[in-house]
């Protein structure tokens, strides 16, 4: 990787974001990694960093959080004038074809099952590094003051 990334991860649950956080800083990627376990802060965050010219490039999103799960999160962000631009990968513990479905139809960009040992969750990081961060081509996020709806 090149370029330097900013990522945010939205997950309550603190082994998930240990995990991810670790695997980062293992494998030396040059990346800003952020966590936001409270969903119902996003767009004040959000605004936050484009103030300080820290958009994140792809945004992490559990669908299981608390306040606000991750359906509302999803449909908020990309209703959004300035962040539906930002790529969001849905990530959860279940793939029910439904919610899956129902994830694409609110705009996510990829939706990732969490899998449930360290050498399938190592593969699947390592994969989706290569993918977002190598192969695909993220949109250039514009680090602007809040734009009125």
């Amino acid at each position: 990787m090149a370029k330097k990334y900013n990522l945010l991860m939205l997950d309550d649950d603190h082994d998930d974001r240990h995990i991810t956080e670790s695997f980062f800083v293992d494998k030396d990627y040059d990346m800003n990694v952020q966590f936001l376990d409270e969903s119902d802060r996003v767009i004040s965050f959000l605004e936050d960093a484009a103030n300080e010219g820290t958009l994140p490039h792809l945004i992490l999103l559990d669908l299981n959080m608390p306040r606000k799960n991750g359906f509302e999160v999803l449909k908020e962000l990309k209703s959004h004038p300035q962040f539906r631009q930002i790529p969001v990968v849905i990530i959860s513990g279940t793939a029910f074809m439904e919610e899956v479905k129902d994830c694409y139809l609110l705009g996510a960009n990829s939706f990732i099952q969490k899998p449930f040992t360290d050498q399938l969750t190592q593969k699947k990081i390592e994969t989706f590094v290569a993918y977002w961060f190598e192969i695909a081509e993220l949109p250039q996020v514009q680090s602007e003051p809040n734009i009125a709806l």
